[in-house]
């Protein structure tokens, strides 16, 4: 979302220039509320809980049982939700649908004779092997390019501007991380992990450097939000891909989902409030927007998870976990997805987010 590709859907250029010449907050939602679930605090938080062996042992034997709880309680109240967001603004915006057929229309099509000619060619279980390997590696890019817009948003709302070389320094920083991911997808000798581990701490420490000069010199530094946004990021796909994978395991929930919605919800928040503008009764977009928007996410997404592979299940499909199928083909839809309708550079995006 916001940068779902990171050359074309954030335009640098357009983020320090917000369209309309009234002051805008730092943070999308809130100071508490971005730091905890749009900046990764309360990700943190939950790893520090659940990994760090002093507060673990608070938990005791029940540690297990509470992060099932809380991650069953993430995915359907955050990312199935989020999921339903992303289609609400593809299927329920006219303007969307015009503009991209192709996505709304083509793709599902393509998708499923693709899945059916593979499952014909390569057998059920190779082709759930070859999409899952394909979402691992897409959710990283995903991940790390919605903090990248994300992080570019606060830039904008702050009226931060990147000079060129920082720029690319800081997109070649979201592209080795991603090749990080992709080493590790395919599972290559252990040494080019590390060399890419390296050589992606190493533009770190150059592009902090150049921060570090910044302040030296009494210039405007990146704001904290979106140093925040980045390094958790970061430090997720590093930790998941070089020492274990469950290092992951709060990330789509509490960190990515929480963020999506925080955004997608300041967005279409912004849409209520002109059109209510000049309402004299001022809950009454309160009211609509709750009405209209946030319980439709839960339903859309809980459609998605649960009916239909209940459904698909009980009407015969065995070879196939259809709750596994349909996670799968949902997400990579929706990769799609927020890569042609979130971009920065959108006058209707930019006016309400930056």
């Amino acid at each position: 979302m916001t940068a779902s590709m990171f050359v074309s859907s954030a335009d640098e250029d357009l983020q320090s220039l917000p369209l309309n010449s009234c002051p805008r907050k730092q943070y999308i939602v809130g100071p508490i509320f971005d730091l905890l679930f749009v900046c990764g605090g309360f990700t943190v938080l939950l790893s520090l809980l659940y990994f760090w062996p002093p507060l673990r042992s608070m938990l005791g034997p029940s540690a297990d049982e509470f992060s099932a709880s809380l991650l069953f309680a993430g995915t359907y109240l955050l990312s199935q939700p989020h999921l339903g967001a992303s289609l609400r603004r593809l299927y329920g915006e006219p303007e969307n649908i015009a503009k991209h057929r192709h996505v709304a229309f083509a793709l599902p099509v393509a998708m499923l004779v693709s899945l059916l000619v593979a499952c014909r060619v390569l057998g059920p279980t190779a082709t759930m092997d070859w999409l899952t390997s394909v979402y691992l590696i897409l959710i990283v890019h995903h991940v790390l390019a919605q903090s990248y817009g994300i992080a570019l948003m606060y830039c904008g709302r702050s009226t931060f501007v990147m000079r060129a070389d920082e720029k690319q320094l800081f997109k070649d920083i979201l592209y080795l991380a991603v090749a990080v991911a992709v080493v590790a997808g395919f599972h290559l000798p252990f040494v080019f992990l590390r060399i890419a581990i390296a050589a992606l701490l190493v533009l770190v420490l150059c592009f902090f450097n150049a921060q570090l000069r910044r302040a030296a010199l009494g210039e405007a530094t990146m704001p904290l939000p979106a140093v925040a946004v980045m390094l958790v990021s970061l430090v997720a796909v590093v930790l998941s891909q070089a020492v274990d994978n469950i290092f992951w395991i709060f990330i789509p929930a509490f960190f990515h989902a929480s963020q999506y919605l925080a955004v997608v919800v300041a967005y279409k928040w912004k849409d209520y409030k002109l059109s209510q503008a000049t309402s004299e009764n001022k809950l009454r977009p309160i009211l609509a927007f709750i009405g209209a928007e946030l319980h439709s996410y839960f339903l859309v997404g809980l459609t998605l998870s649960v009916a239909i592979p209940c459904a698909l299940f009980f009407i015969g499909m065995r070879d196939i976990d259809p709750f596994k199928l349909m996670f799968l083909l949902v997400s990579l839809h929706h990769f799609a997805t927020d890569a042609c309708l979130w971009k920065l550079r959108q006058p209707r995006v930019q006016e309400r987010l930056v």
